[in-house]
């Protein structure tokens, strides 16, 4: 079994994408030994919703943004800060966009999949269509985060 996209692990905690990736909190766990491998997973997503403040909670209902697509904003954010200072800003940036239907156009979705986001970003690489591209495809890329039934 793959836990990380068998669909009924994936929906007894509710999350409505393909796989966990994003889902899991990023933190050193002390797992103990015979810990059954969904019940360590699960602690890491519970992990990750722990974090959830009031703040974004409220954020999410005011852009009526979904988990999943938080999530995926949030670590495209992460991708392209350098530094926390810019974390704000870069988002807001992208919440503009998102807002006005524009394209994203956020590097690190250019490369997602095909390079190591340490490589240079080229012009080829901007204008390669992929099911994450954000220069290519309007609004958040769904690509392997968003359920396909």
């Amino acid at each position: 079994m793959d836990l990380a996209t068998d669909r009924d692990f994936l929906d007894s905690y509710e999350i409505e994408a393909r796989s966990v990736e994003g889902y899991i909190f990023p933190d050193t766990y002390k797992i103990p030994k015979g810990v059954l491998p969904e019940d360590a997973v699960g602690s890491m997503i519970d992990k990750m919703r722990e974090k959830f403040s009031y703040e974004i909670l409220s954020r999410m209902d005011e852009t009526s943004m979904t988990e999943n697509e938080v999530l995926t904003l949030a670590s495209i954010i992460e991708k392209e800060a350098v530094v926390d200072s810019e974390r704000a800003l870069i988002s807001a940036v992208y919440h503009n966009r998102l807002k006005k239907n524009m394209l994203l156009q956020a590097d690190p979705t250019a490369i997602y999949g095909i390079k190591s986001s340490r490589e240079k970003i080229t012009r080829e690489d901007l204008l390669r269509i992929t099911p994450y591209n954000t220069y290519k495809i309007k609004g958040l890329p769904r690509g392997l985060s968003h359920r396909q039934d």
